[in-house]
C-alpha cells in the first residue's frame, strides 16, 4: 500500500483505494488533555473523550483537501489551535483557535492557505445565520428568520418600565414576556 498522501502513477491497492474514496481511514482516540494532531491522523475519526486542548499540524506539511474529523466525546470543550501563522477560517472569520462543543463533531480541512472550518455542528456557531448579540440587552437570530431579542428595564415613578431593544422590529412583535426581578410581589401587564 502507498503512503497516505501518495499522487504517483503507482498502482494502489484496495487498501488505499478504501482510504482514499471517503471512508475514515482508521480511529484515533485521544484521552490526555493537551495533543498534537498528526498528518498521519487525517481521515481517520478523531475521538477526544477529555476536555483538551488540540494543536494541529503546520499547514504546509499536508495537502490541499486533507481533513481532520473531530468527535468531543468529553463533558468539556476541546479547542483546536493553530500553529505559527497558520490561519483558521470559519466562514468569515479569522481565528487562532476554533472550539468543539460536547457532544458535537467539527471538521477542519487543509484549504490552500489556511484551515477551513465549515462543517459540522461545531461550525454553525460561527454561521451569519446564528448572528447574535449577547448581553443584558440582546438579540439572536435563528437559520428561520425569527430574531429573539431582550431588554432590562427599571420601574419608573409612576410604575411603568420601558424598554428599548438593540434591532428594530422589522416584521412586528410576536410576543413579549415579561420577568419580574424585583423582591415586591407585581402584576404585570404589556402594552
Amino acid at each position: 500500500t502507498q503512503p497516505q498522501f501518495d499522487e504517483s502513477k503507482k498502482l494502489a491497492t484496495k487498501e488505499f483505494v478504501r482510504r482514499a474514496s471517503g471512508n475514515f481511514s482508521g480511529q484515533t482516540n485521544i484521552t490526555t488533555a493537551s495533543a498534537s494532531l498528526t498528518p498521519a491522523m487525517s481521515g481517520s475519526r478523531i475521538v477526544v473523550t477529555v476536555p483538551a486542548a488540540l494543536t494541529l499540524p503546520v499547514l504546509s506539511t499536508i495537502p490541499i483537501g486533507t481533513k481532520f474529523y473531530i468527535q468531543n466525546s468529553a463533558l468539556g470543550d476541546v479547542a483546536v489551535n493553530r500553529q505559527g501563522a497558520d490561519v483558521i477560517v470559519a466562514l468569515a472569520n479569522t481565528l487562532a483557535s476554533i472550539t468543539v462543543s460536547p457532544s458535537s463533531v467539527g471538521v477542519l480541512a487543509r484549504g490552500e492557505s489556511n484551515w477551513v472550518f465549515e462543517e459540522g455542528p461545531a461550525a454553525l456557531k460561527y454561521s451569519t445565520e446564528f448572528a447574535s448579540s449577547i448581553g443584558v440587552s440582546g438579540w439572536a437570530r435563528r437559520p428561520d428568520g425569527l430574531i429573539e431579542q431582550w431588554g432590562l428595564g427599571v420601574t419608573d415613578a409612576n410604575g411603568y418600565v420601558y424598554v428599548s431593544y438593540p434591532r428594530a422590529f422589522t416584521k412586528g412583535v410576536r410576543n413579549v414576556t415579561p420577568v419580574h426581578l424585583g423582591a415586591a410581589p407585581l402584576l404585570h401587564a404589556v402594552m
